[in-house]
């Protein structure tokens, strides 16, 4: 090898030396940056959450769904019952708003008093379809939210079926966002009723509503014994919750952000039932359903009842008992927080 040789290949090495010691530095920064080790800080602002399958992952592709209605349609009047659609067994409901009043024969809810229960003044209007209206950040469209119904006493109406009240165990889960004011805080807000009365009054399915001083309950029938009412935790106005009451044949169990209230379960006592609704129309949005539609503009105890101001999304109904495993992971990922 030449003394020229020789130079060109120390020279290289040098070379490929010093490339080494520039690049090592910066090869580092990047793994500390991926790994975010203690003290590095990450400018995340305007991304998307982890977590953006939740009605996919969670939801439908669970066996025991039976019915579900994402409530993010643009425009009505269908309310989709995408599961049911899945299993070719759809209960799709239909959106109503009475925000003209006599419009339809029917006229929004009126303040009243029930039993020492407060109903709520609304207007029946109903939005669909407005942007970034989905609280849900699971279910992110791209870089957007998903929409979501947003009500102010309208409702959606689940013609009666043997299929969305289970006969034995069952699960029933939304996502809410409560929007009226202080003032109707001493009111009780209907999202979820899947109850019908007979004559009799026996009292058949099950509710979901805020009560009077924020907290989330459940309403399970018993027949002619009445219903049963377990509680759960309270709610913040404006806020998202995800709610959940479940059913197990014996114990009602309210779930508020994935955590459940057992010091406020009801239970079945000795030779009492839960009836399931077959035969009663079934409603999102509002209360009562079992009473006839509201034809006079001051009267009480009509239909709509009770009503809910806000947004709801993500109504699911379950044949059988979700986990409290499964519950913290659906708040979880229905949070864009990824589980597991």
């Amino acid at each position: 090898m030449t003394f020229l040789q020789a130079r060109w290949k120390g020279t290289g090495a040098l070379m490929t030396m010093n490339v080494l010691l520039v690049l090592l530095p910066v090869g580092l920064l990047a793994l500390v940056s991926g790994l975010c080790f203690v003290g590095c800080v990450l400018d995340t602002t305007g991304l998307p959450p982890e977590f953006q399958t939740y009605q996919d992952t969670d939801v439908l592709a669970n066996p025991n769904c039976i019915a579900f209605w994402p409530l993010n349609e643009g425009s009505g009047p269908l309310a989709e019952d995408t599961k049911g659609k899945m299993l070719n067994n759809e209960h799709d409901g239909t959106y109503h708003s009475v925000l003209n009043p006599g419009s339809a024969g029917q006229y929004p809810c009126p303040t009243f008093m029930n039993g020492g229960a407060k109903s709520a003044a609304c207007t029946g209007q109903l939005t669909l379809g407005a942007a970034n209206s989905g609280i849900v950040n699971g279910d992110f469209v791209g870089d957007a939210h998903s929409t979501a119904m947003q009500t102010d006493g309208a409702y959606v109406e689940i013609a009666a079926n043997n299929v969305t009240t289970p006969a034995n165990a069952f699960t029933a889960e939304a996502w809410i966002s409560p929007g009226w004011d202080a003032s109707d805080s001493d009111a009780f807000h209907t999202f979820l009723d899947f109850r019908s009365v007979d004559a009799a009054g026996a009292i058949s399915g099950f509710a979901m509503l805020v009560n009077d001083q924020g907290q989330v309950q459940g309403a399970v029938g018993r027949g002619a014994a009445g219903q049963m009412i377990a509680t759960g935790a309270s709610i913040t106005l404006e806020a998202t919750a995800y709610v959940v009451l479940t059913f197990d044949g014996a114990t009602a169990t309210v779930f508020v952000n994935g955590t459940p209230n057992p010091a406020g379960a009801a239970s079945l006592q000795a030779g009492q039932n839960y009836v399931p609704n077959t035969t009663g129309r079934q409603v999102i949005g509002a209360g009562a359903p079992w009473a006839a539609n509201r034809t006079d503009q001051t009267a009480d105890l009509f239909f709509p009842a009770f009503p809910f101001k806000g947004t709801i999304q993500d109504v699911a109904i379950y044949s059988a008992v979700l986990s409290d495993e499964t519950i913290l992971i659906h708040n979880m990922n229905g949070n864009g927080q990824k589980a597991g």
